[in-house]
């Protein structure tokens, strides 16, 4: 007794939930290096560039930038301009009545040809009482110093800063600091400067911005820097009132132009080297440093502080969210998943852009958006991999199971070129192989449990009534029927074999068969049970026709069904065997006049048996099914036509050959 189908062993859940694990911690590890090495700062400064369009807005009415620009060199000359030229500016500048003016020019030397105009500068900027003016920061050979304006322009000016912007890896300026020094951070930017002048409040936004990345040794021979701001800048280059500086001095530009507001003096002319990349400029149109100072106070002013999300509390969310994104990968379906992957995208772009928006936070981690995307598909492939190794595996096992009944493969299907596909609809053809061989045992146990019991069940009953006296038949009679039953039984039986016998046939045993020799085999054998009733045979073939088959078993078809046409028909009845020429095949048909068959019944007996069997149609189940099963082997299909009552005729094709000679 063979043993009952099981499933192949498949990787078992837990070898695949370790594989969940081990993708899940490499995601997570990746993320912690990724974050901490600051691996993808050229993606994460792009996502940043773009989200900083979100504190796009129209410039306030109350800056104005002075510049001095492309028209005011062509006007004036070369640069730099003699100091009368600028006391003269500051001068109408006091007579404007501005509110405050911020100097984005550095006068670190004394003018040694002109010793009345630094005078006349200092004493214009003394007057004015509002003018903060710039410091800067240089490199020497022994060592960084500070350089500010002249001791003169020091003590003059109401205020001074410096004009210092970060500049990161990629060339880009998107942050400052807001206090710088020499030994110590005691300068302030110099529009942070400004902003203190004009809220008359040297403490005011000191706590602004936060630790910068690093850290710096605290001795005076080292530039310090603290209070780390990122600039949120609110437009384009341009994207301030302007005027230019040469106009202003020329009177041409009306006071009211200033009156009441904040200016801003500076560089702006092409070729002075003042211009830098940002991210609302890019490199092909630099951004003039003074435009950066007026982005910078207007964050100041406006309360604007961006700090960076500390790296714990980042990763934190990153995994938690991965943790997620995980467990969806185990619990949903791949249609759900990647809904949840586009989610978790948008997440973590427009989240980024929310936090930045309304809470000032800098979020931004494009590992995350990296593993996201790189986990589905490994994850996919993963899953991918032990569904087609499980396709695999169950389809070996279930053709093992399909060899061990000796069921046929199906033949004519082309497998596709995509191995999961063709995995698909290889395991799909051999689970229709073996639900087949389901079909062929139900009815081979309904042939034991029926048509073989039944003339057992008939030759027990009449023994046992012959046994009881309760019989009116004598024992010729009793005797006549067991034979009968017994004849029945034997020829059930015979059937059955020749039907096992189809289902083990190969296009091997082919041979050249003549059809005319093997249907008068047939009508000969069959004479004398047709004499009996009175039966005639009427031969409509005339000419030889080969073709290539099982001669013994294409015998027993063409016999089942004259055998079949004769129990059927009526005494002195018909019964018409054909071979008709069509094209490339014979068609073999046998025509009765009996009693027919109603389309239900054609279905019946053409399908596989069932209870709803008319009485007269129990014969044919047995001979039928054999005869379906070898004309299948060769390629064919039998075929009826019938009207009830007025007689049927089955018929098949087979494929012409040429006769060897």
């Amino acid at each position: 007794m063979s043993e009952p189908h099981k499933l192949p062993r498949i990787p078992e859940p837990s070898a695949l939930y370790f594989e969940w694990l081990a993708l899940l911690l490499a995601a997570i590890v990746f993320c912690f290096l990724a974050v901490f090495n600051q691996w993808f700062w050229r993606l994460n400064n792009i996502i940043y560039d773009t989200t900083l369009r979100a504190f796009s807005r129209p410039a306030p009415n109350d800056m104005v930038l002075l510049a001095i620009d492309d028209e005011s060199i062509s006007r004036i000359g070369q640069w730099p301009w003699p100091r009368e030229i600028h006391a003269r500016a500051i001068n109408r500048l006091t007579e404007a009545g501005t509110q405050a003016v911020l100097f984005d020019i550095l006068f670190n030397e004394p003018s040694f040809r002109d010793r009345v105009a630094d005078l006349s500068l200092a004493d214009a900027i003394r007057q004015n009482g509002r003018i903060i003016l710039p410091l800067i920061h240089e490199s020497t050979a022994v060592g960084p110093r500070e350089r500010g304006p002249t001791a003169r322009l020091l003590e003059a000016a109401a205020g001074i800063g410096h004009v210092h912007s970060e500049l990161d890896l990629d060339g880009m300026i998107r942050s400052t600091y807001l206090y710088e020094g020499l030994g110590s951070p005691r300068w302030p930017h110099a529009s942070l400067s400004l902003l203190q002048l004009l809220k008359n409040d040297k403490t005011f936004a000191m706590d602004m911005g936060e630790t910068a990345p690093g850290g710096f040794k605290r001795d005076e021979k080292h530039w310090q820097r603290q209070n780390w701001f990122h600039i949120p800048f609110f437009g384009a280059p341009g994207h301030y009132r302007t005027y230019s500086y040469a106009r202003w001095v020329t009177g041409e530009i009306p006071d009211e132009v200033v009156a009441g507001k904040i200016v801003f003096v500076g560089i702006t002319a092409t070729g002075l080297g003042d211009d830098y990349p940002t991210p609302v400029s890019g490199f092909s149109r630099p951004m003039p440093g003074v435009e950066i100072s007026m982005h910078i106070f207007e964050s100041l002013r406006s309360g604007i502080n961006i700090k960076t999300v500390p790296p714990f509390i980042l990763l934190c969310v990153i995994t938690f969210s991965l943790v997620l994104l995980f467990l969806s990968f185990l619990r949903f379906r791949p249609g759900t998943v990647i809904l949840l992957v586009a989610l978790m995208i948008l997440m973590g772009l427009y989240g980024a852009y929310f936090l930045l928006l309304h809470f000032h936070l800098l979020m931004i981690s494009s590992v995350f958006l990296i593993c996201v995307i790189i986990a589905y598909p490994l994850w996919n492939w993963r899953r991918l991999a032990s569904a087609l190794r499980f396709l695999e595996q169950e389809n070996e096992a279930l053709l093992k199971q399909a060899k061990k009944l000796s069921l046929k493969p199906i033949e004519g299907h082309a497998l596709s070129f995509e191995p999961v596909s063709r995995s698909i609809e290889m395991l799909r053809d051999t689970r229709q192989q073996l639900e087949h061989g389901r079909q062929e045992r139900e009815v081979f146990l309904n042939f034991l449990s029926h048509d073989m019991r039944s003339p057992q069940s008939s030759i027990l009953t009449m023994i046992e009534m012959r046994r009881r006296h309760l019989s009116m038949l004598n024992d010729e009679e009793i005797f006549q029927k067991i034979a009968q039953y017994a004849r029945k039984t034997s020829s059930l039986a015979d059937d059955f074999v020749q039907l096992a016998k189809a289902e083990q046939l190969t296009s091997e045993a082919f041979k050249e068969v003549e059809l005319t020799a093997v249907i008068d085999e047939a009508l000969d054998a069959l004479w004398p049970i047709a004499s009996e009733r009175k039966i005639t045979f009427q031969r409509d073939y005339e000419k030889e026709a080969y073709t290539r088959g099982h001669a013994a078993l294409l015998g027993r078809v063409v016999s089942n069904l004259i055998h079949n046409a004769i129990k059927f028909s009526h005494e002195q009845g018909v019964v018409t065997t054909s071979i008709f020429d069509q094209d490339e095949h014979w068609q073999v048909s046998i025509k009765d006049e009996g009693v027919g068959l109603s389309e239900e019944a054609q279905k019946r007996l053409m399908g596989l048996p069932d209870s709803a069997q008319g009485t007269h149609e129990v014969g044919l189940v047995m001979g039928l099914t054999l005869v379906r099963v070898i004309l299948e082997q060769h390629g064919s299909a039998l075929r009826v036509e019938s009207t009830l009552g007025q007689g049927a005729r089955f018929y098949f094709n087979l494929p012409k050959i040429v006769p060897h000679d």
